[in-house]
């Protein structure tokens, strides 16, 4: 338009497309995130004081890390005569107006963070401990292109609409005829029926709760095998073997029931359905069960019992039957162990978390639990572990949203055991990460070199090999 210079090309399909460089938002190349400065890192400290180091990149204020900051000290020192502020007074008691002019500038003066997004064109390494991974600006996070967020459906842009919650979006695609005009209904119709039929088959897996715009690498194993057991739903296949391993992991018990449903509901349209399970449930809705055992390792490989789930109860070497049928159960302690210490986490914010108070006692085994997408993981990995590692370990990873955490002086470090995998290749070894093999090396280092190449212990033989340690059995002796 003349008014505003701003045009819009044909719409075409690929404009609505992340993944499309025609549709990809230019700064960010679809991704919606960039490396950026982060003011947590730069001020990773609010108790210090301007003059103690508050300002991570400049330090004290009296011994510059880096000359080429220098002339910070001026600019600093004249905005708190002016504006009237000592360099003394916590970070966090200086007013917002003031901080916001030191970071982003007044009059001549670019600002902190100015500076360091300047200095990442020419020296990227010396300001990324103070970046971190944070919402494109120009695309505001929807990874899009801005001619795309212009075309709205109902008030709302595909961004938008990505952002809203399988039940929301469910509720939303439903509800849109009742704002169609006619000739909008029929050009909409089979696309909406399309749509509304695979968010029902992502909602009947229990993941009403993910957003159409979460990233596959936050899920869990266990939602992205609901996913694709949705997608197989809707394919309409029949005649198929469907294996699935623990489609449970990751889901409350309030929620299995729609999963089983689900299984049952492909089961019926003519496919076999192989499930590999612990969940009682699960297990007791199947129409044969195997149970294998009877214990682990070398202690199993053996098919125990195997039948309808009544007979796998009524078999007495099942150890697993005699868990379903009740004979067995798992007592609950009369007593637990009392803390008198602990680290609580004030108004913790992060994604979905609603200005959350917890307290975690110091010395306790403690699990936090409840539906998925309740805010487990936000609590405990993205606010309490990063804002931990932050703190004792001077970690630059940002951490969730919350005014504080305290109770840190009693532990001394911090350590995340996550889901990856524990090796980089098919050879890794558990025995290699429980520190076993160091005993063994260390015996081996204390023998002489030529013994260490053979040496006979009863009727076997150690040799060592490389960075492994290999047992082989010597025969007649």
């Amino acid at each position: 338009m003349p008014e505003s210079g701003f045009t819009l090309e044909e719409i075409e399909p690929r404009l609505f497309s992340f993944n499309s460089p025609y549709g990809a938002c230019g700064s960010c190349n679809g991704l919606g995130k960039k490396l950026a400065i982060d003011v947590k890192l730069i001020v990773p400290d609010e108790t210090l004081s301007i003059s103690e180091g508050a300002l991570k990149p400049v330090g004290s204020m009296f011994r510059q890390v880096h000359t080429g900051y220098g002339f910070l000290k001026s600019a600093i020192l004249s905005l708190a005569e002016n504006c009237k502020f000592s360099l003394d007074v916590p970070w966090k008691n200086i007013d917002q107006e003031v901080k916001d002019m030191i970071l982003f500038g007044f009059g001549k003066f670019q600002g902190l963070v100015s500076i360091l997004e300047n200095q990442m064109d020419y020296d990227e390494t010396l300001v990324e401990r103070y970046c971190s991974v944070t919402h494109c600006r120009e695309c505001t996070g929807y990874r899009l292109r801005k001619e795309a967020l212009t075309v709205k459906i109902d008030s709302k842009h595909i961004g938008e609409i990505s952002g809203l919650s399988i039940d929301e979006s469910l509720k939303w695609s439903e509800n849109l005829p009742d704002k169609l005009t006619e000739q909008q209904k029929q050009i909409s119709n089979k696309i909406l029926s399309e749509i509304i039929k695979r968010l029902t088959f992502l909602k009947n897996v229990g993941l009403n709760y993910l957003t159409l715009d979460r990233e596959s690498s936050t899920l869990s194993g266990g939602e992205s095998q609901r996913i694709r057991l949705a997608s197989q739903i809707g394919s309409g296949l029949t005649g198929v073997l469907y294996v699935l391993d623990e489609p449970s992991i990751g889901l409350h018990q309030c929620d299995n029931d729609r999963l089983i449903a689900t299984l049952k509901n492909l089961r019926d349209m003519g496919n076999t359905v192989i499930v590999v399970e612990h969940d009682e449930d699960t297990i007791m809705a199947a129409d044969y069960a195997i149970d294998i055992g009877p214990g682990a390792g070398v202690n199993g490989g053996k098919v125990v019992a195997e039948g309808t789930p009544d007979q796998v109860q009524r078999n007495s070497g099942s150890i697993t039957g005699q868990y379903l049928s009740g004979e067995k159960k798992i007592l609950i302690p009369r007593r637990r162990k009392q803390a008198t210490q602990f680290i609580k986490v004030i108004n913790a914010c992060e994604n979905n978390l609603k200005n959350v108070n917890v307290k975690f006692p110091i010395g306790n085994l403690i699990c936090v639990t409840g539906i998925s997408g309740g805010g487990k993981s936000s609590l405990v990995i993205e606010t309490l572990y990063k804002y931990s590692a932050h703190k004792i370990h001077h970690s630059s990873a940002r951490y969730g949203q919350c005014d504080r955490i305290e109770g840190l002086e009693y532990i001394d470090k911090v350590i995340e055991v996550d889901q990856s995998p524990i090796g980089r290749t098919p050879a890794s070894n558990p025995a290699t990460y429980v520190g076993m093999f160091t005993h063994i090396r260390n015996w081996f280092a204390g023998l002489s070199e030529s013994k260490a190449r053979g040496y006979n212990i009863g009727r076997f033989s150690f040799n060592t090999r490389g960075e492994g340690v290999r047992l082989v059995k010597v025969m007649g002796t």
